[in-house]
Order: structure tokens, then sequence, then C-alpha cells
């Protein structure tokens, strides 16, 4: 569907108070429609799916205020949305999940860069219930691995870094994340240029809980062991 519908469908929100799941992924919403949507005064939504529904940092604004309403919320997934840094910063000023007990985060797709990646950081550090965060396919690159890094997040236990233009430059600060971060299970470091020496950084980190290091395509020599 398009926004054409969404001033109905914020109707019925605000009718059904038990609505938990709100799976919109795939509608052409747009940033108008999202805004209609955010009117609707909801305060038991967990999940809220808005995977590749032609959003921009346009709508930023009043999502920032339906998510401060919605005190409830435990899983956002903006995944292939035009949210860019700006729209970014904007709702890391406001997402407040210091009352779930789980919750994730998916920002895959994006058009992030490490512009926003300082609000990032202190979205980390205000959020300590976070356990899973989709960064994938942004171009975050080294500086902005490095600010986000300084996030003192001890609750984390998947991140998600595919394709975000790493490189070994980053991975001193990564090392340091995963010692300060033990509950970290998974990391997912796919398609980035690592290579040996970023690796053998990361292989420092005294973390006790990693169970899923994925890095495949991650430039590797014949000379560097297989972890």
């Amino acid at each position: 569907f398009t926004s054409g519908c969404c001033e109905v469908l914020s109707s019925f929100m605000r009718r059904n108070q038990s609505l938990a799941d709100l799976n919109l992924s795939f509608n052409q919403i747009q940033d108008s429609g999202m805004s209609l949507i955010c009117q609707a005064d909801n305060d038991q939504i967990q999940n809220l799916s808005l995977n590749s529904c032609s959003l921009t940092s346009g709508c930023c604004e009043a999502l920032c205020s339906f998510l401060k309403q919605n005190q409830s919320l435990r899983e956002l997934d903006l995944t292939s949305n035009k949210i860019e840094d700006s729209g970014m910063s904007e709702i890391c000023k406001y997402i407040d999940l210091k009352h779930c007990v789980h919750s994730a985060f998916s920002l895959k797709s994006c058009i992030l860069t490490s512009v926003c990646c300082e609000a990032l950081c202190s979205f980390l550090k205000q959020n300590q219930s976070l356990t899973e965060l989709n960064l994938r396919d942004n171009q975050l690159k080294d500086s902005g691995m490095s600010e986000i890094c300084k996030a003192d997040n001890n609750q984390l236990q998947k991140l998600s870094l595919n394709s975000c233009s790493l490189t070994s430059g980053c991975c001193e600060a990564l090392c340091s994340f995963l010692k300060q971060n033990q509950s970290l299970r998974e990391l997912d470091l796919t398609s980035n240029k690592i290579e040996d020496s970023g690796l053998s950084e990361i292989c420092k980190a005294d973390n006790n809980q990693l169970q899923k290091l994925k890095k495949d395509n991650v430039l590797f020599s014949s000379s560097m062991p297989y972890y």
C-alpha cells in the first residue's frame, strides 16, 4: 500500500491499544504516510518494522515524537531507507530503550557515514538494554567505527558490520570495544579490508563470550592462521 491509507492506519492504531507488533515493510509509505502513522497515540507497540518503506530523513522528527511516546518499543527496523546522517542523529536523541529487557535496532543500508557515529555512540551508552545492532552496508569507515567503539555498552550480543568500508585501521579500537563488552556473542566483519594485521589485533581481545566471528571476504593472506 501507499501513503494514501496511512490516515486510516493511524486511526486503527489509536483504537487498538493492544497492538504489539506492526510490520509495514516493503510498502511505499514515504515520509508523508509515516508522519500520519506517527500521530497515533499507541504506547504498546513493541516491534516496528519499516524495512524498504521509501522513508528519508524528512520523517525522522515525526518518528522521534512517536518513539518518545512509545516506551514499550523493543525492536525497530529501518533497513533500506534513506535515513542518512541527519535523520540518524535526530533519532538517536530520542530512542529510549532503558525499560526493555532485550532490544534490537536495524540500520542496514540507511546511507549512514562516519558523520552520525558520535550520535550513535551516545545512543549506545544511554541504551544499555540494546542487544542487537545491525549497521551493515553503511559507509562508516575507520573513523566512524572508532567513534562507535567509545561506547561502553556491556549488553550488546550481536553486532553486524558487514560491508562498512572498514580496514585494519579501526581494529585497535574494535579490540578495546570487545574487551569492554563481554556480552558480545556474534560479530560480523564480512566484506571489509581487515587484513592479517587487523585480525591479529582483534584476536588480542579477551572476550570469553564471543561465539561467532564472521570474516568471509576480508582479505587475509595464506600465512594468517585460521581462527
